[in-house]
């Protein structure tokens, strides 16, 4: 029994885990303060847990989250938890959505204009920015989520998940990256080829952004595909790192640091995707979330 638990724990992503971790910790504070039986859940507790979130919170979809964490956690451990689909939680989930009246906050594409104004600020012969480069290059054209391109924090890089320099290939026109992990693909039950074509002359070409920053770092194949050499150690650019430097980069720029965050590499490129679908059957259809603020 022991082992089929831990099996269904194993079926859980490691982040996935760390978010349960964090929905049960609110769900004990609470249980603790009122000396509520915090499991198994039972209607009761749980609308009033449901009332405590909507009071303390301010997006609807974050309620949702950590009522289902403690679903997850209770099938789990095989303890009994009570209907959401009821009408009873139903009415209570609209209600503080209604009473929240939250607008989700979306991050503003990086659309081609945007990331060849950004490069005129980017020094080009530094490790570090030239890896940070390649980072917002590669997760536009590969639209990326940072998770696929780098560890969350110092001493998490997997080298099952994340890229490594040896998952680049390198063609007369181009460079082949494989993907052997992402959001969909978590067993590693395939691999995904993604072929980005070089833009010669082009400060935005993944060729020359790739090449130079493996260059600078002098990186083995074994290493992070985004790592950089500084006072001769090698370091491997975390997540919270780059979306602090690609702050300072904006703001520097003359842009608007809090319109954009580490998705809008990837919001950018898929934007485009869609403007070029359109083009080619002949439609001019420009969507208004690439207008650039600057």
């Amino acid at each position: 029994m022991f082992k089929a638990q831990q099996a269904r724990i194993n079926s859980l992503a490691k982040s996935t885990r760390s978010n349960l971790e964090t929905h049960l910790r609110s769900c004990l504070y609470f249980c603790t303060y009122l000396s509520l039986t915090p499991f198994p859940v039972v209607s009761s507790t749980l609308t009033m847990y449901i009332q405590y979130l909507g009071e303390n919170m301010r997006a609807p979809g974050t309620i949702k989250n950590y009522v289902f964490g403690l679903q997850t956690l209770s099938q789990l451990k095989e303890w009994s938890f009570p209907v959401l689909t009821n009408a009873m939680f139903r009415m209570q989930f609209k209600g503080i959505a209604r009473s929240l009246a939250h607008t989700p906050k979306r991050a503003t594409p990086m659309c081609p204009p945007t990331l060849v104004y950004l490069s005129q600020f980017f020094d080009f012969t530094s490790s570090y920015e030239a890896s940070m480069w390649a980072v917002i290059v590669v997760g536009f054209f590969m639209f990326s989520r940072i998770s696929n391109l780098l560890p969350p924090k110092k001493g998490w890089f997997d080298r099952n998940k994340q890229l490594l320099k040896s998952d680049v290939k390198v063609s007369s026109d181009s460079v082949i990256i494989v993907v052997k992990w992402s959001k969909v693909i978590q067993l590693s039950e395939r691999q995904v080829t993604l072929p980005l074509k070089s833009i010669p002359g082009s400060p935005i070409c993944p060729k020359t952004a790739l090449l130079n920053a493996t260059r600078l770092a002098k990186s083995k194949d074994s290493d992070h595909l985004f790592s950089y050499r500084e006072n001769h150690v090698l370091s491997t650019i975390t997540q919270s790192e780059f979306i602090s430097f690609l702050r300072k980069k904006l703001k520097s720029s003359g842009l608007d640091p809090n319109l954009y965050s580490g998705h809008s590499p990837r919001r950018g490129g898929g934007c485009l995707l869609g403007i070029s679908f359109w083009s080619s059957l002949g439609i001019d259809k420009t969507p208004r979330r690439l207008v650039i603020r600057q």
